[in-house]
C-alpha cells in the first residue's frame, strides 16, 4: 500500500519550472480513484481505477465526440492531458457499469504554462477483491529481457502459477497457454504473492527471471516474459555484382537457382549430410535452426560466373540471425545502345531525337566491312534500342547495314569488352538525306495570319506542292489532306524549293501567303502554318433560369434545356418556315452556325410557366465572327416550399442541433382550409431524413398541414406561406413531440 501511494504522489507531483521554460500551452493531470467510503476525497487507503476513459468535453454536450481529447487511465488510475491551448475545460468520464461518480465534474482554467495536477475524480462501485496477471510471452531476439518493437509473441507455451514453489506444474496450480500473439492472462486471483513459471519449449531459453508478483484487490499486473531460441540462422542474397566491389549495391539484382551449402567437413565439396539450399527468384536464401557452431558457406558456381566475395566463415550463436550477401559476376560482357535519327547531325543523341527501328547492326569479327556467316547480328527495336549479350572478352567493331535514304553521323564504334562489363550508351546516329515539311491548317478567327492560342485546326482540306508553279493541282504533284486537328506533313522530300498551295474550302478565305520552303538534306521544317478564315459567322450562348430576374446570367444560375430559339428573319415575332431554329442542350447551351453576314434577331418559343427577363438579342454577324455569351434569361412564374418534419424532443418548436427528421409523415397543402386532406390537394411524404418539398406551385398563399400520427403532437403552428413567382422557400420546418419516447 505504501508503494502505491508513493507512486500516486510521484505521478501527481507539481514540478517548478524556470521562466525560460514557460510555454503557451498547459497540462491537466490527476487520478481516477475508487472512492470506497464515498466521501469525494482521495484517502491514503484508496486505489486508482485503470482503463477508465477520461475526456475533455470541448462542446459541453456530455458526450465524447470525434476529435475531443481523450485519455485511458493507467494501471494506477493516472491520466494526463499535455499541450493544451489556454481555455476553460470540462473533464468528464465514460461511466463504467457498476460505478457512480462521487466528485463533481471538474471545470478547470488552463493558462499559458500552467500545470494543473491533482484533478482527481472519484467513483464508488463494486470493485472486485480479486486481481489478475496478464502480458505477452515474446521472442526476445536481442536477449535484453524487454519486449521491443518488432519482437513477436510466442504461441502455445504453457505458463503456470507455482503455488508450492517447487518448480513444477502440479495438480491444482493454475495453468494457461499463450495465444496466437503470445498473449496470456490469469484472472480472478485471490490477493497473494505468486511465482509465474513456464514449461520451456524445446530449442528456447528464458531471458527474463521467473516473475514474483504481489496481487492485491483490484490489481491488473502486466508482465511480459522473454524467450530466445538456442538455435541460429543465416540468410542473405546471392547477387549479380555488376561492379565487382563485393557489395550488394542499389540496382544489383539477385541470382536465382544457385545451390549454396554449409561445408561441415571443410573439403570444398557438397557432401551427403551437409545442409544445402537453392536461391529464390530474387536471389534470397536462408539456413534455419542451426546449432551454435562455426560454419563455412560455399556455392556451386553456375557456368559463366565467378565469385566476387570470399566464402563466408560464420559464427552462429544462440538466437543469432546473420545476414550475409554473396556476390557473383558474369565472366562475359555486353554492349547496348540506341540507333537514332541524328536530326541535327552532331553525332550526339540529343533530347527529342528518336530511335530508328528495324536496322541491322553486327559485330564485324573479321573486320572486312561485311556481315559474314557466324558474325553476331541484331535488329534495332521499336525505339532504336539494341544489345549484344554474352560476349567473350575481346575488342569488337560495331557496324550497320545502312537503310536507304540514311547516312551515318557517327564513326563505327570500337568497343573493348572485359569480364562482367556492361557497356551502355553506345549510340549510333543516322540522318535522313531527305527532308520534310509539316504544320497546321488553322481557322484564323482574327484574320491576323498567325496561329494564336485557342485557334483550332481545319480538317479535310487538301494541300499540295505546286511543282510547276502554275497555281493548280496537277497530276504527279504531292498532295496531303489535313487531319482532325488541321495537322499535315509532306515526308521524304528530295532537296528543293517548294510552294505549298491549297484547294480552297467553301466559305473560307486564305489569310496567309502560299509558303515557299527550301528543303535541305535531313531538314525537318515545322510550324509551316496556313491560315483560313471562315466568311460565315456564328452566335452562341445560354438559355438560363434567371432566378433573381435581374437579366444577368449569375453564378449558380442553371441553364434551361429543350427550349426552341430561332432567328426571326422577317421580324414578325413568329417561327416561320425557313427561319433557322435550335433547341437548347442539357445545360441550356445553344448555337447558330454558318451564318451569312447580316443582322439577326433571336427569339424564343416561350416555355410554359416561364417569362423572359432579357430583351430579344439583336446581333450583327460579320465574316468569321464568333459571337458568344448571347445569354437569354427566363424566370419561372411558379414557386416551391421545402422543409423538414422533425422530432422536437424538447418541444420548443425549433429544429435544434441533434433533433432528427421524421420519415413517412404525410404533409399537404390545405387549399380549402378545412384541415382535411381532400382529393386534388397537393400531398407529399417525408423521406428518411424528414425532408419534404412542394414544387411547381402557382403564386398563392398556402397552409401546410400534416396527417397527424398516433403518439405524436405537433409543436409548431401550421405554416402559412406566400409563394411568389420564381420563389424557393426553404426551412419551413414542422415539429412533432413523441408522447411515448
Amino acid at each position: 500500500m505504501a508503494e502505491l501511494i508513493a507512486e500516486k504522489e510521484e505521478l501527481l507531483e507539481v514540478t517548478e519550472i524556470e521562466a525560460s521554460q514557460i510555454n503557451t500551452t498547459g497540462s491537466i493531470s490527476g487520478l481516477k480513484f475508487n472512492d470506497t467510503n464515498g466521501n469525494g476525497q482521495l484517502d491514503p487507503d484508496e486505489f486508482g481505477l485503470s482503463n477508465f476513459t477520461i475526456y475533455l468535453d470541448i462542446n459541453n454536450n456530455g458526450f465524447l465526440d470525434f476529435n475531443e481529447p481523450a485519455n485511458i487511465t493507467n494501471n494506477f488510475g493516472g491520466y494526463l492531458f499535455n499541450d493544451l491551448p489556454p481555455n476553460i475545460y470540462t473533464i468528464r468520464e465514460i461511466q463504467q457499469p457498476g460505478f457512480n461518480q462521487t466528485t463533481p465534474t471538474p471545470i478547470v482554467n488552463v493558462t499559458p504554462g500552467s500545470n494543473l495536477t491533482n484533478i482527481n475524480i472519484g467513483n464508488i462501485g463494486n470493485v472486485s477483491n480479486r486481481g489478475q496477471i496478464s502480458g505477452t510471452k515474446f521472442n526476445d531476439t536481442n536477449t535484453n529481457g524487454i519486449l521491443d518493437p518488432g519482437e513477436l509473441g510466442l504461441s502455445d507455451i504453457t505458463l503456470y502459477l507455482d503455488l508450492n514453489q517447487n518448480g513444477f506444474l502440479d495438480e491444482g496450480e493454475p495453468p494457461t497457454i499463450t495465444g496466437a500473439n503470445g498473449e496470456y492472462s490469469f484472472l480472478d486471483l485471490p490477493p497473494d504473492t505468486y511465482i509465474l513459471r513456464e514449461i520451456s519449449p524445446p530449442g528456447f531459453a528464458s531471458t527474463t527471471p521467473d516473475p514474483i508478483l504481489n496481487v492485491t484487490p483490484g490489481s491488473n499486473l502486466i508482465v511480459n516474459i522473454g524467450n530466445v531460441s538456442d538455435r541460429g540462422q543465416i540468410s542473405g542474397t546471392k547477387f549479380n555484382d555488376t561492379n565487382t566491389n563485393g557489395i550488394l549495391d542499389p540496382g544489383e539484382l539477385g541470382l536465382s537457382d544457385i545451390t549454396l551449402y554449409l561445408d561441415l567437413n571443410q573439403n570444398g565439396f557438397l557432401d551427403e549430410g551437409e545442409p544445402p539450399t537453392i536461391t529464390g527468384a530474387n536471389g534470397e536464401y536462408s539456413f534455419l535452426d542451426l546449432p551454435p557452431d562455426t560454419y563455412i558457406l560455399r556455392e556451386i558456381s553456375p557456368p559463366g560466373f565467378a565469385s566476387t566475395t570470399p566464402d563466408p566463415i560464420l559464427n552462429v550463436t544462440p538466437g543469432s540471425n546473420l545476414i550475409v550477401n554473396i556476390g557473383n559476376v558474369s565472366d562475359r560482357g555486353q554492349i547496348s545502345g540506341t540507333k537514332f535519327n541524328d536530326t541535327n547531325t552532331n553525332g550526339i543523341l540529343d533530347p527529342g531525337e528518336l530511335g530508328l527501328s528495324d536496322i541491322t547492326l553486327y559485330l564485324d569479327l573479321n573486320q572486312n566491312g561485311f556481315l559474314d556467316e557466324g558474325e553476331p547480328p541484331t535488329i534495332t527495336g521499336a525505339n532504336g534500342e539494341y544489345s549484344f549479350l554474352d560476349l567473350p572478352p575481346d575488342t569488337y567493331i560495331l557496324r550497320e547495314i545502312s537503310p536507304p535514304g540514311f547516312a551515318p553521323t557517327t564513326p563505327e564504334p570500337v568497343v573493348n569488352v572485359t569480364p562482367g562489363s556492361n557497356i551502355t550508351n553506345v549510340n549510333i546516329g543516322n540522318v535522313n538525306n531527305r527532308g520534310q515539311i509539316s504544320g497546321t491548317k488553322f481557322n484564323d478567327t482574327n484574320a491576323n495570319g498567325i496561329l494564336d492560342p485557342g485557334e483550332l485546326g481545319l480538317s479535310d482540306i487538301t494541300l499540295y506542292l505546286d511543282l510547276n508553279q502554275n497555281g493548280f493541282f496537277d497530276e504527279g504533284e504531292p498532295p496531303t489532306i489535313t487531319g482532325v486537328n488541321g495537322e499535315y506533313s509532306f515526308l521524304d522530300l528530295p532537296p528543293d524549293t517548294y510552294i505549298i498551295r491549297e484547294t480552297q474550302a467553301p466559305n473560307f478565305d486564305q489569310t496567309t501567303p502560299d509558303p515557299i520552303i527550301n528543303v535541305t538534306p535531313g531538314s525537318n521544317i515545322t510550324n509551316v502554318n496556313i491560315g483560313n478564315v471562315n466568311n460565315r459567322g456564328q452566335i452562341s450562348g445560354t438559355k438560363f433560369n434567371d432566378t433573381n430576374a435581374n437579366g444577368i446570367f449569375d453564378d449558380g444560375e442553371l441553364g434551361l434545356s429543350d427550349i426552341t430559339l430561332y432567328l426571326d428573319l422577317n421580324q414578325n415575332g413568329f417561327l416561320d418556315d425557313g427561319e433557322p431554329p435550335t433547341i437548347t442542350g442539357v445545360n441550356g447551351e445553344y448555337s447558330f452556325l454558318d451564318l451569312p453576314p447580316d443582322t439577326y434577331t433571336i427569339r424564343e418559343t416561350q416555355a410554359p410557366n416561364f417569362d423572359q427577363t432579357t430583351p430579344d438579342p439583336i446581333i450583327n454577324v460579320t465574316p468569321g465572327s464568333n459571337i458568344t455569351n448571347v445569354d437569354i434569361g427566363n424566370v419561372s412564374n411558379r414557386g416551391e416550399i421545402n422543409g423538414i418534419k422533425f422530432n422536437d424532443g424538447n418541444a420548443n418548436g425549433i429544429l435544434d442541433p441533434g433533433e432528427n427528421g421524421l420519415d413517412n409523415f404525410t404533409l399537404y397543402l390545405d387549399l380549402n382550409n378545412n384541415s382535411l386532406l381532400d382529393i386534388g390537394e397537393p400531398a407529399t411524404i417525408t423521406d428518411e431524413f424528414g425532408f419534404y418539398s412542394f414544387e411547381d406551385l402557382p403564386p398563392n398563399t398556402y397552409t401546410v398541414r400534416e396527417v397527424q400520427k398516433f403518439g405524436f403532437s405537433q409543436t409548431t403552428v401550421d405554416p402559412v406561406v406566400d409563394v411568389d413567382p420564381g420563389s424557393n422557400i426553404n426551412d419551413v420546418n414542422i415539429g412533432n413531440f413523441s408522447e411515448f419516447f
